[in-house]
């Protein structure tokens, strides 16, 4: 009998890989450079086409650097696979000017400083009603969750604020950090509590976030990582602790974070 259970444990848990056989994955969260308007709350974002702003994010790519990705995955949904790295080639070969996002600011100068031929779009999308959800809290009382709504948009000014005094290499310091990422996470878990009886609006809206990031986890992995790549990861830093969190359980990979380079 014994010997029936060590069986069934080496079956339902992998021999555990060493940590020089797992892919090394850097989640870089960022703030969207371009001011697409597409979060329920958003920064303002200066220009990053501006000298000032262009000497620094160099800067930032030198620092990415010393991390040595093979691999750099972008916000981007899997249907524009070909788009992506056609406007990437583009750039690299002179043809086209960076645009005003992280994707071309961070991603394409980074990807081009390593001297790597393609990106990966490795986005995927999910259900996020979040009017659904705020009206919920409206109609039973969850006056917590919409002071906390009330606030959002000072919060963002702050936010502004502190771009607008930082370098880019700072700003992305201080968005990276394991106490931004817990306060932008906390959000979520303070959204998922409203609801009541047999209704879970913000369970629910939560539950499709989650469901969003797992996707991106699943597109991640079907790149057939090996033991020697390098993948850098820039996305919205709202996806910052979901994320790590995923590549730090992983069995095959191992999360790096900005505050390790050097």
């Amino acid at each position: 009998m014994k010997r029936i259970f060590i069986c069934a444990l080496a079956f339902f848990f992998p021999v555990a890989i060493n940590a020089q056989q797992k892919t090394k994955v850097l989640v870089l969260g960022t703030y969207h450079m371009g001011n697409p308007g597409l979060d329920a709350f958003n920064m303002e974002a200066d220009d990053v086409t501006l000298p000032k702003r262009q000497k620094e994010l160099e800067e930032f790519a030198t620092l990415l650097a010393t991390f040595k990705p093979t691999k750099i995955c972008l916000e981007a949904g899997l249907e524009r696979q070909k788009k992506l790295n056609e406007m990437y080639m583009a750039y690299v070969n002179g043809k086209a000017e960076l645009r005003k996002n992280e994707t071309d600011q961070v991603g394409f100068r980074l990807a081009k400083k390593m001297g790597q031929t393609e990106v990966f779009a490795i986005d995927a999308q999910a259900p996020f009603n979040m009017d659904t959800v705020v009206k919920v809290a409206q109609k039973y009382q969850f006056n917590a969750f919409l002071e906390l709504l009330q606030k959002m948009p000072e919060f963002m000014k702050e936010e502004d604020k502190k771009l607008h005094e930082s370098t880019v290499t700072q700003f992305f310091q201080y968005i990276n950090t394991d106490t931004y990422n817990r306060m932008s996470h906390g959000f979520y878990l303070d959204m998922a509590i409203v609801g009541k009886d047999d209704n879970y609006a913000g369970a629910d809206l939560v539950g499709d976030w989650y469901t969003r990031n797992l996707r991106i986890y699943r597109n991640l992995m079907a790149l057939n990582l090996k033991p020697d790549d390098r993948v850098l990861i820039l996305y919205g830093a709202g996806h910052s602790k979901i994320l790590q969190d995923l590549v730090d359980d992983s069995s095959t990979l191992q999360l790096v974070k900005l505050s390790e380079l050097k």
